[in-house]
């Protein structure tokens, strides 16, 4: 296996660019990296920051970001997170209920009752 060496255009450092690497990319029809992996990496975390925020539970969260969120970021006594429960209405039978995710809004959210009654139990 032989390697290449790459000089970074962010931080002019090298890095080895494989022919495993070149054969992925060739198949998937990227070009050849002009940064090297920590940089790319850096790239993509300043780029997706916006949503790994708006996902990650953080002291500074914003409830009204994703709806009524009573216990967001918090930490149980014992040290764990507490599960953040999200208000929702059954598509089934109406009632309110909680739930442990943010309903979207593009696919039905049941209350216990209903959820269980669907997988037969």
């Amino acid at each position: 296996m032989s390697t290449t060496q790459i000089i970074c255009q962010q931080c002019d450092e090298s890095f080895d660019y494989t022919d495993a690497e070149r054969d992925f990319r060739q198949l998937r029809g990227l070009t050849r990296p002009l940064l090297c992996p920590k940089c790319r990496q850096r790239d993509r975390t300043r780029r997706n920051g916006d949503l790994v925020n708006l996902y990650m539970r953080t002291d500074s969260f914003d409830p009204f970001l994703l709806g009524e969120n009573t216990q967001a970021g918090a930490i149980h006594k014992n040290g764990r997170d507490i599960r953040t429960m999200y208000d929702a209405v059954c598509a089934s039978c109406g009632a309110p209920t909680r739930v442990p995710f943010f309903p979207r809004g593009d696919r039905p959210v049941y209350c216990k009752d209903c959820f269980n009654a669907r997988r037969g139990k």
